[in-house]
């Protein structure tokens, strides 16, 4: 089951049809942005952000602005600045009480994780915000309803215990994120679940068809960082030379990034640790 949720909210007229002009420069603000990514330029790719961030500031849809909240949260993340990544998320979270909600489309699940992860709520916060996310499932059809597992769980889980903990809960069989051009929030997070769970077997083919996508334009930062999970899961079930291409992958794109990358980091780290040539 693919990954569904409403079209892209920004820019729609009120014939519910997204006008031409913002269509195009919205775009083009996206293509600009993840071609920067791409290329290890995190400074345009944040001054890019922090534009679309104001253009979207008078908006009350929640679309609207999880357009532009998701992408910059996930690059503080990726620049290790975790305290900027917590401040924007616990903004966002205390501002949908103004908007037009996104319902159970939310991305609450990855803005509590950062919110979290920089010490802006308490384990006990993030709990109860869930479990009214949650209850937004309940009237969502049958067939969408295990994707609330992707967005929920596969995707905030940044350690271990989330991977045990998403596995858990995991729907049977578990559900197949959609990626394409539009909706790429899934990319790689099934694979991520299973190698942080204690299962990298399992992992290696899920992250194979993530890095085998033809996402990365539209998906740079998921795209990558499937190539980091993808070189543990393969370095955890004994294919060196295999775990040393993929992390070699990383660095291709992000081994010089200005700031720096996490990622790539953690790619150098285990490139040596490996003796990769």
């Amino acid at each position: 089951m693919g990954l569904l949720r409403k079209p892209c909210g920004r820019h729609w007229n009120a014939s519910g049809r997204r006008s031409r002009g913002a269509e195009r420069d919205a775009y083009q603000h996206d293509d600009e942005s993840h071609l920067a990514i791409l290329a290890g330029d995190f400074v345009t790719a944040e001054r890019i952000a922090r534009e679309s961030l104001a253009a979207v500031a008078r908006s009350a849809d929640e679309d609207d602005q999880k357009n532009v909240y998701m992408p910059l949260v996930a690059l503080d993340e990726e620049m290790g600045k975790t305290k900027e990544a917590a401040v924007l998320a616990a903004r966002y979270l205390d501002a949908r009480a103004s908007w037009q909600s996104a319902g159970a489309w939310s991305p609450l699940p990855q803005m509590l994780e950062a919110a979290e992860h920089g010490g802006l709520r308490t384990p006990r916060e993030r709990e109860q915000a869930m479990a009214g996310w949650l209850e937004l499932w309940k009237n969502e059809d049958l067939a969408t309803q295990p994707q609330s597992w992707i967005l929920g769980y596969a995707i905030p889980a940044t350690s271990p215990p989330d991977g045990e903990a998403a596995l858990r809960l995991a729907p049977r069989p578990l559900p197949r994120a959609h990626a394409n051009q539009f909706h790429h929030e899934g990319l790689g997070a099934v694979g991520k679940a299973l190698l942080l769970g204690g299962r990298p077997a399992e992992a290696v083919p899920e992250l194979r068809a993530a890095t085998a996508s033809c996402s990365a334009l539209q998906a740079p930062l998921e795209h990558t960082r499937a190539y980091l999970f993808l070189g543990e899961a393969l370095e955890r079930t004994g294919d060196t030379p295999g775990a040393c291409r993929a992390y070699g992958a990383v660095l291709q794109r992000w081994g010089a990034a200005v700031p720096r990358s996490v990622t790539a980091d953690a790619a150098r780290a285990r490139r040596k640790a490996l003796a990769c040539r």
